[in-house]
């Protein structure tokens, strides 16, 4: 078997339509639309994203990665922390009741319910808790990139400034 009867049988095999770019600026931005309606109203996953588009998973995860950073971007830094204890508080709220309620519990399937539960908002915490820090710490990196920039452009950064 030559070189060209491979390629055509790999063709053959893929299943539907190809799950890739490059896409047009209207596409792309229908998509990271539908994106964020998925994750950030609706909850899903990048993976069920990409399930329910068609789409690789990994171009999902980076129009997720995108959304985290530009809404990091667009909130003052304080109002992060504040969102962020905010949610937090209501996470602890959510899980205080749970274990309240686990202790009542008194058949087996009804206390591994509420621990799963219990697990799934520790673990929600914790994946905030990364995402947040994980886009303001790209964001940080981007300024630094821009103050180096305006270095080199003969403008000192403010920080440099303030060493003095």
């Amino acid at each position: 078997m030559d070189s060209k009867q491979i390629l055509e049988n790999q063709k053959e095999k893929q299943d539907g339509p190809k799950k890739g770019g490059p896409y047009t600026e209207k596409q792309k931005l229908e998509r990271q639309n539908k994106v964020y309606h998925l994750h950030f109203e609706k909850g899903y996953s990048a993976l069920k994203i990409a399930e329910e588009l068609g789409v690789n998973r990994n171009t999902i995860s980076s129009d997720i990665k995108e959304w985290y950073l530009q809404l990091a971007d667009e909130l003052p830094e304080y109002e992060v922390g504040s969102l962020l204890l905010s949610q937090l508080h209501a996470l602890r709220a959510q899980k205080a009741r749970l274990v309240d309620g686990l202790e009542k519990q008194t058949d087996h399937k009804s206390k591994m319910s509420y621990e799963r539960l219990v697990c799934d908002i520790d673990w929600k915490i914790g994946q905030l808790v990364v995402k947040l820090m994980v886009a303001k710490s790209t964001v940080a990196t981007c300024e630094i990139k821009k103050s180096l920039t305006n270095e080199k452009n003969g403008n000192l950064p403010f920080w440099y400034m303030m060493k003095k």
